[in-house]
């Protein structure tokens, strides 16, 4: 912790009448909790949303099957500036937004 955050954490201390720790875990809660609620969208923002996974979804099935053909080719040589990997990285995290987007509109 650096000097000026661990002032500012003791004044806070004093403000609310609450040890360091206690200020510290009781704020990680409220953080934790405040990122679990749900979002409360208008109709307009979930028809964006939904208009954002198709395309997500599209880019996604694109890179797939650039890598389905790389790889049938074997046109990846070791040192190719192409990473099979890394694509599927892509497409791994590219599900996963468009999963957590469709959560946001239920």
């Amino acid at each position: 912790m650096e000097v000026t955050e661990h002032r500012e954490l003791m004044e806070l201390s004093a403000i609310y009448g609450k040890s360091a720790g206690r200020l510290l875990i009781e704020t990680t809660l409220a953080t934790l909790k405040f990122h679990r609620t749900k979002l409360i969208l208008t109709v307009a923002q979930c028809d964006e949303i939904l208009m954002l996974i198709y395309e997500l979804n599209r880019i996604g099935n694109n890179l797939n099957q650039i890598t389905h053909n790389l790889n049938v080719a074997n046109l990846v040589a070791e040192n190719s500036a192409v990473n099979i990997g890394e694509l599927k990285k892509v497409i791994s995290e590219i599900r996963i937004e468009t999963q957590r987007l469709k959560n946001l509109c239920r």
